[in-house]
């Protein structure tokens, strides 16, 4: 691949994309650098961990003339001179400081693996769109590019661990968003207690609950664990595609009515003081294996997006309680975002008017209806990523 050469260029000469240069106030005045304004963008993901772009001076990058880190969009802010340049995008997505699997690499003016990088021309006095870059490529564990990850599969990390104590059939684990949310995933572990649950890339609270009696409810007086250390609860902070092995989580303690978990002398707070709803969703006929994103909207005419995010087959949905309208779309042309051509469906329930009701520390199925096409872009004129 003819882009290895550039990349070789990162990697050899050891270019720290997280760190541009500076400059004052009275340096960009005196001399003839002009802004360039820039977004990366990775079909699945709503944010960057870390990462920077290159402005180089030939299509090789072997004269780079500029560096520039992305934000947590993605966006990026280069001062160079009028001239011809070629920019290369790097996404660090494991936020490690050095490239390395699975990260992300993009070119400008590159969609395709066949694609060229196309030269970007900075003219002075003339106003310039900003430029967009996307990731079109990864690289593995031998530092080659591949074709990148896209959607569900670029946007989800993963989260392993072992249930110890009641290993019932009715014991839930939950990663729900640290510092409370919309929208979390579950899972019930298996025989031997362990558990994986894929989430979008966050910091969560892990805990586990026993629906003891298996009545569909979660009470007070329940077992619980909580994943914590001496008493404090303890964040696990997942990236995308990354996987995350916590330590053993016992079912020793238990709920109790102000929404902690009672462990000995000591109570931990769930976020929100509240446990969330754990939803089963029933797929449409022939929709079971496509790539699917939960969208709540805070009216019927889905004007007011509360909260998406991808939703793996494998995984329950932990719902935050309260009414609202769900949305599931199916991502038919794979090609990481819901858009034209992409199908929707909403719970049978709702008939797409009325809201969905979501109660507390229930066990519940959702089932959707019929799906409809995506003639258009969902929300507000743009198509959606990874969990906001």
């Amino acid at each position: 691949m003819r882009y290895l050469a550039a990349l070789a260029a990162i990697v050899l000469g050891g270019l720290c994309l997280g760190q541009g240069p500076r400059h004052t106030e009275q340096e960009k005045a005196e001399d003839a650098r002009l802004l360039v304004l820039g977004q990366v963008t990775w079909a699945g993901l709503d944010w960057t961990p870390a990462g920077g772009v290159l402005a180089a001076s030939d299509p090789r990058f072997k004269d780079v003339v500029a560096t520039a880190p992305l934000n947590r969009e993605g966006r990026f802010v280069l001062f160079i001179e009028p001239g011809t340049y070629y920019l290369m995008a790097y996404v660090d997505v494991n936020a490690n400081g050095r490239p390395d699997a699975p990260d992300g690499v993009g070119f400008y003016g590159v969609r395709q693996p066949t694609d060229a990088p196309a030269p970007l021309e900075v003219l002075p006095d003339s106003p310039a769109d900003p430029v967009a870059i996307e990731v079109v490529f990864q690289l593995d564990e031998d530092r080659k590019l591949r074709r990148a990850a896209i959607g569900q599969e670029a946007a989800l990390g993963c989260v392993r661990g072992v249930v110890q104590g009641n290993r019932g059939m009715h014991v839930y684990v939950v990663c729900w968003p640290a510092g409370d949310g919309w929208i979390g995933h579950a899972s019930t572990p298996a025989a031997d207690g362990s558990f994986e649950i894929p989430v979008p890339a966050g910091d969560y609270v892990v805990f586990a609950v026993c629906d003891s009696d298996g009545d569909g409810v979660v009470q007070p007086g329940d077992p619980a664990g909580i994943l914590a250390e001496n008493g404090v609860l303890r964040v696990a902070r997942v990236l995308p595609q990354e996987h995350v092995e916590l330590a053993a989580m016992e079912l020793n303690g238990k709920l109790n009515e102000a929404g902690q978990v009672e462990v000995g002398e000591q109570a931990i707070e769930l976020p929100g003081a509240r446990i969330p709803a754990l939803c089963r969703l029933a797929v449409p006929e022939g929709l079971q294996a496509l790539p699917r994103q939960v969208l709540l909207f805070a009216e019927a005419a889905h004007k007011t997006l509360l909260a998406r995010a991808w939703a793996p087959s494998e995984a329950l949905l932990a719902l935050r309680p309260a009414t609202y309208y769900l949305v599931c779309g199916f991502d038919q042309d794979r090609d990481g975002q819901l858009g034209p051509g992409d199908a929707l469906a909403a719970p049978v329930a709702a008939g797409g008017r009325r809201g969905l009701s979501v109660q507390e520390a229930t066990v519940m199925d959702v089932v959707l209806g019929e799906p409809v096409a995506l003639s258009g872009d969902l929300v507000d004129g743009k198509r959606t990523g990874g969990q906001q």
